[in-house]
């Protein structure tokens, strides 16, 4: 299958922008450099009072209306299209006319609406979507593979393949992803998507569904060999043949984070005797095939026996086998006094709450369930790995050493941050957005856009891209690039083309996209030429004129019947090309728009290069051809 052809390049405005018309009918409502930050929302009462007061007397009290013959109205609240469209297209199209008051006959014009009213009118038909599932919920639930089958032909092929390969969706089936991307990553993408792209949200689906979409996606993952077997078969065989195989494995899959001969770097240093004293192999075996999750350790459950066992065997090379410390016994009573010693003495390094930052994160759920009370003490009295802790001047009370009677109180803390519920996605806001800035125009801008808005690969800009991906997340896939993509490794044993001391500035920059302000352009994405504005053209002839007509003025017969008008300036400088692509691959339910998308069920099924092609030329009318 074709991939998504790249992002509309310059090109003559006649062609792509739509000409002097829209941006003079646009010019009131777009963002233009040094706009103030978008207002605070408005109560949804005075929402609720503005719809009623502009909106209602056309598309009814409950959003649902969808008029008379003779007079079609789209329903706004239809649960498919509020999943497709971002706020910002519900926006641009009531700036641009559809949503100005129409007095009574004979009366006064009234002015347009203000961006207040507008933002509260939007965020008021938002509010009949709900919330969708929560990410808690979806983590708490049993999913099943088999079923997420049939759900994933239903609803995710057509955008991102039959076997995951992608589409107009990104690929999936993609190892390095699937390592990095927890659960709760996933969660957050399938129930409030992309808006932007054609990643729709699924806010419909029960937490039991989207977990079972997700464990269908981890299905393809190579069940995690034994510990067992991974010891016998290190014992099996000649130690040194163990730790050369492993040493070359060591510089392939885990030198880029953890440092030459694992002395340190991005991630921490392994082969330390202060370390591998604690750590016994079980320990180290759960790490590497788990992984920890919103951090920059994949999972590697890809790993053979013999991989893992040349892993551990080259750790090991050199250094005292690990044991288990004796345990520590505490209470409940014990946490207040281990919490004032926390924040004396390791908050600096580890945050707040054991959350991380130029630290391990003690709270991470993997972490937690793979150590010990008795390691954890252990590390504590050691200086985990050698690191001495950044601690006040010597004659403070807070420099003193950790003593033996203190482990009770701190492993009692650190097992109750544990227990604490806490955001799934951790942004650390370490690094230097300015120093970012120039690494990004240097070495990302090339594929994902000065602005992060290419499709071809990732729009990096997007706020519910980076809301839900985690530092770590974001520092892997730099590191180890996306096998199946053109996201090469930008960190390897050969070559830097990010440093690793710069990734944490290069994430400071992507976080300043975030939180954009309202009233976004919305995001172009399909390439427009000759070639793809003539393909489309065909694709629109045989699969939408019927309905929309020839030249896209749409069918004005009423229910069922009514097909919107395309050819709208203020429809097409309002959608984005994931709006436009989302809609196509998934139609509209309760209406003749049937979905087109690859497995979706529809008529015809088309290729992602077809749809794309269709878009192309739905573009080319804003230059008037």
């Amino acid at each position: 299958m074709t991939r998504q052809s790249a992002r509309v390049r310059p090109a003559p405005c006649s062609v792509l922008a739509g000409g002097l018309g829209i941006a003079v009918l646009l010019c009131l409502a777009l963002p233009v450099p040094g706009d103030p930050p978008a207002p605070a929302p408005a109560s949804p009462e005075a929402g609720r009072l503005a719809y009623e007061r502009h909106c209602a007397s056309c598309h009814g009290v409950d959003a649902r209306s969808t008029g008379t013959a003779g007079t079609p109205i789209p329903m706004l609240a239809r649960p498919d299209a509020l999943e497709c469209a971002e706020d910002d297209y519900y926006r641009f199209r009531i700036a641009a006319g559809h949503g100005v008051r129409r007095p009574p006959s004979g009366a006064a014009s009234s002015p347009p609406l203000g961006r207040d009213e507008i933002d509260g009118i939007v965020a008021h038909v938002r509010g009949r979507e709900g919330p969708g599932a929560s990410v808690a919920d979806v983590l708490a639930a049993s999913g099943d593979g088999r079923r997420g089958k049939g759900l994933y032909r239903g609803l995710c092929a057509g955008c991102h393949g039959t076997k995951g390969q992608g589409g107009i969706g990104s690929r999936l089936a993609s190892t390095t992803f699937l390592a990095i991307a927890s659960d709760a990553f996933l969660a957050e993408t399938i129930v409030n998507g992309r808006p932007g792209t054609a990643m729709k949200s699924w806010k419909q689906l029960s937490a039991g569904s989207v977990a079972d979409l997700i464990a269908f996606l981890r299905a393809g993952t190579p069940a995690r060999p034994g510990y067992d077997e991974v010891a016998a078969a290190r014992v099996a065989a000649p130690p040194a043949e163990m730790e050369a195989e492993g040493a070359r494995l060591f510089r392939v899959r885990c030198e880029a984070c953890h440092g030459p001969e694992g002395r340190g770097g991005i991630a921490p240093r392994l082969r330390s005797p202060d370390f591998l004293q604690v750590a016994d192999d079980r320990f180290l075996y759960r790490t590497i095939t788990e992984g920890r999750p919103g951090t920059a350790m994949p999972a590697g459950p890809d790993l053979s026996v013999r991989e893992l066992a040349a892993l551990l065997a080259y750790l090991r090379s050199g250094a005292p086998a690990g044991s288990e410390p004796p345990p520590i016994s505490w209470g409940p009573e014990d946490e207040a006094k281990g919490e004032a010693l926390y924040l004396a003495r390791c908050l600096g390094c580890h945050g707040a709450e054991g959350e991380g930052g130029r630290s391990t994160q003690l709270a991470n759920p993997a972490f937690q369930r793979a150590v010990s009370d008795g390691m954890l003490g252990a590390w504590i009295l050691r200086d985990r790995c050698g690191v001495r802790r950044a601690n006040p001047a010597p004659a403070t009370p807070e420099a003193t050493p950790v003593r033996p009677e203190d482990l009770p109180g701190l492993v009692s803390y650190l097992r109750a941050v544990g227990r604490r519920e806490r955001p799934p996605f951790l942004h650390t806001a370490r690094g230097d957005a300015r120093a970012g800035a120039e690494i990004y125009e240097a070495s990302c801008a090339p594929c994902h856009g000065s602005d992060g808005t290419e499709v071809r690969t990732s729009q990096l800009s997007n706020p519910a891209f980076l809301r839900s991906a985690s530092d770590g997340f974001l520092t892997a896939t730099i590191v180890l690039g996306r096998e199946g993509t053109d996201m090469s490794a930008q960190v390897t044993t050969e070559e830097h083309l990010i440093e690793p001391e710069q990734i944490a500035d290069v994430i400071a920059f992507l976080r300043q996209w975030e939180q954009p302000s309202a009233w976004r352009t919305p995001a172009r994405g399909v390439e427009v030429t000759e070639q793809s504005v003539a393909a489309g053209r065909e694709h629109y002839a045989r699969y939408c004129a019927a309905c929309h007509g020839g030249r896209g003025k749409g069918s004005q017969e009423g229910p069922p019947y009514f097909a919107p008008a395309l050819n709208d300036p203020a429809f097409l400088a309002a959608a984005s090309d994931g709006f436009l692509l989302a809609t196509i691959a998934r139609g509209r339910s309760g209406t003749p728009m049937r979905p087109f998308g690859l497995g979706a069920g529809g008529i015809a099924e088309l290729e992602p290069t077809v749809l794309s092609e269709i878009v192309a030329y739905l573009r080319s009318w804003q230059g008037g051809k």
